[in-house]
């Protein structure tokens, strides 16, 4: 006689990650936060080495390159080592879920179901879950050579390019030799005006450090929104170096101590004959 015995599909966990400390928490949020000013969509790759998004924009003007590393979490577990999955979310969709969070957030997802579970700790526990999209898509991270480069801390220069965010469309970053001494001025481009409002010398306000230019003159002029966009990932005392040579993409990047590796790339504003 044959016996059939009925199992019930047990869900199998895919991965279980923990943000737990109100300092992770904010810098999770941040983050996060600023991708979904840059990004339509989110495509996040979970794997044994971390959750990295590595993407460009809609507009293909600007690439984002983070890796928030294992021992940025409290707690990472993936289930296959050799696997990763990635997935498609909804940016404002996926920044809700965790938006009260503020001791813990805790991401879940178990097989078959294409969801994410999200839990935010703070005055109250709420759980929320968000559909994903698998996806097989990736891009290479562009790269570029520089010829001019410095380092500061992300939270100056956006305290000094914000003050122009309603009244300018760029911003023009220009490092040259003075007296064999290099030095960096910023120039915005007020919409109103024709001429550009220039700024002191900013090596001069104890802000840059590392200052270098292999050239006589190194000149390119960004979109300031975008710019400020791509300072809103870091952490206001994150030290960012900055590189970018004439009319050519400026790279921001952070290798953060605390596990998160951050590279932003914008496109520069070419003048037109």
């Amino acid at each position: 006689m044959n016996e059939t015995t009925s199992q019930s599909v047990e869900a199998t966990p895919l991965f279980t990650i923990r943000v737990i400390t109100p300092t992770r928490v904010r810098r999770f949020k941040r983050f996060f936060l600023g991708c979904s000013s840059l990004l339509d969509e989110l495509v996040l790759r979970i794997g044994p080495d971390g959750v990295r998004v590595n993407q460009h924009d809609t507009r293909h003007v600007a690439f984002v390159d983070c890796t928030l590393e294992p021992r940025f979490f409290k707690g990472y577990r993936f289930a296959d080592d050799a696997a990763v999955l990635q997935v498609s979310v909804s940016p404002p969709e996926f920044v809700q879920s965790f938006r009260s969070a503020l001791t813990g957030i805790i991401l879940e997802s178990f097989t078959p179901s294409n969801e994410i579970r999200i839990r935010s700790v703070g005055k109250a526990t709420v759980v929320e879950k968000i559909e994903f999209v698998p996806t097989t898509s990736t891009i290479r991270t562009p790269r570029f050579g520089s010829t001019a480069s410095f380092s500061c801390k992300a939270g100056s220069l956006t305290t000094i390019l914000s003050q122009f965010k309603k009244r300018a469309e760029y911003v023009t970053l220009a490092i040259n030799h003075n007296q064999d001494l290099p030095e960096l001025t910023l120039k915005i481009h007020i919409i109103s005006e024709e001429d550009l409002e220039s700024l002191e010398p900013i090596h001069d306000l104890g802000m840059i450090w590392n200052l270098k230019v292999s050239e006589d003159t190194v000149e390119s002029t960004y979109d300031l929104d975008y710019f400020l966009r791509g300072l809103s990932l870091f952490q206001p005392d994150d030290r960012i170096s900055i590189s970018f040579d004439a009319n050519r993409p400026v790279t921001m990047r952070s290798d953060g101590m605390d596990g998160r590796k951050i590279i932003f790339t914008l496109a520069p504003r070419v003048p037109r004959d």
